[in-house]
């Protein structure tokens, strides 16, 4: 899911609903920061 390009992703939400590409959002978010938080670890 996380290796769809930025591109990618704005091509399908157009196709999603607004529900959806909140969760989207939140989701790549949510990766983003587990991912500068474990590197700092």
């Amino acid at each position: 899911l996380f290796r769809i390009s930025g591109e990618r992703v704005e091509q399908y939400s157009g196709q999603m609903s607004i529900a959806e590409r909140e969760l989207l959002k939140q989701l790549h978010q949510q990766f983003k920061q587990y991912h500068m938080f474990k590197g700092i670890i």
